[in-house]
């Protein structure tokens, strides 16, 4: 009998998936910002700002055209530049507006960069919580999870606030499943719950992101010092962009309730076993 050779589809994408992985992941230098960012944040951020890059240049060309064009109108046999004062001025204010416009495209650049970053870190799902994204295995990147959940993580100084987030995680489970979120937990020390529906599988990783955001990120640095005791939170949409962030403990009802809505039908709880339902009793 003649034998036929069969390809294994799943193995093929997810190799090709492997390498876009890793051709995102490599950095790539930036002229505007004159350092290196991972592709995947200058992939982002040009699908989302094509015209900014533009205007950044229109504006550096007008500053050279502007102050350097006494020098220019002599190269050229062109008569000087009148009142050169005025142009001088001119040059000095698209200058100006050069450096606001190029500072705020860096700040984007390190938002994304970092939100890129955090989809490095690893979770380990429980049986329970994996049933709840089918097709993912009990440990993957949030990188993986784009589009199938969101996420919360937050740290926890001490034992108390640690154990008081777990506990108020455990008790909204339902609540996080409806909105599709995991809630990640991790102390000052790098410890996580492993009995809880999700999980750092490299706690450190996650304490390392909680670090260089918290020492780094310009927008915490007048209010935290990460060598207190302090907690602090982020939260990730769909797409792996950051909705919210901040120090203290994260109130996980306000944030299922504006920023978390639930995806699946809200139905009511089942009555007790043996019980009436509330509609039947009246």
């Amino acid at each position: 009998p003649r034998s036929v050779v069969t390809r294994s589809r799943p193995t093929l994408h997810a190799s090709f998936d492997e390498r876009k992985e890793a051709y995102l992941a490599e950095p790539e230098f930036d002229a505007l910002s004159l350092r290196q960012w991972r592709r995947e944040t200058l992939v982002r951020y040009s699908n989302a700002n094509q015209s900014e890059p533009i205007r950044i240049l229109l504006f550096l060309l007008t500053t050279l055209a502007l102050l350097g064009s006494a020098q220019l109108a002599d190269a050229l046999g062109a008569p000087p530049p009148e009142p050169y004062a005025a142009y001088l001025a001119g040059g000095v204010a698209s200058a100006a507006a050069f450096a606001d416009q190029r500072n705020k495209r860096t700040r984007r650049l390190t938002k994304i960069d970092r939100e890129c970053a955090v989809g490095d870190l690893e979770v380990t799902l429980r049986p329970a919580a994996a049933a709840v994204f089918p097709g993912l295995s009990n440990k993957a990147s949030l990188k993986s999870l784009r589009n199938e959940a969101r996420v919360v993580a937050a740290l926890c100084p001490d034992d108390a606030s640690f154990a008081a987030y777990c506990q108020t995680t455990k008790g909204l489970r339902r609540r996080l499943s409806q909105s599709r979120t995991l809630a990640l937990g991790v102390r000052a020390d790098g410890y996580a719950d492993s009995t809880a529906a999700a999980s750092p599988a490299r706690p450190r990783a996650l304490l390392e992101t909680f670090s260089e955001l918290l020492t780094t990120d310009k927008a915490w640095a007048d209010e935290f010092e990460f060598d207190t005791n302090k907690a602090a939170w982020f939260a990730l949409s769909y797409a792996g962009r950051s909705v919210g962030s901040g120090t203290g403990a994260p109130d996980l009802l306000e944030l299922l309730g504006s920023l978390l809505p639930p995806r699946d039908f809200v139905g009511p709880d089942p009555p007790l076993a043996g019980g009436t339902p509330l509609l039947d009793a009246q």
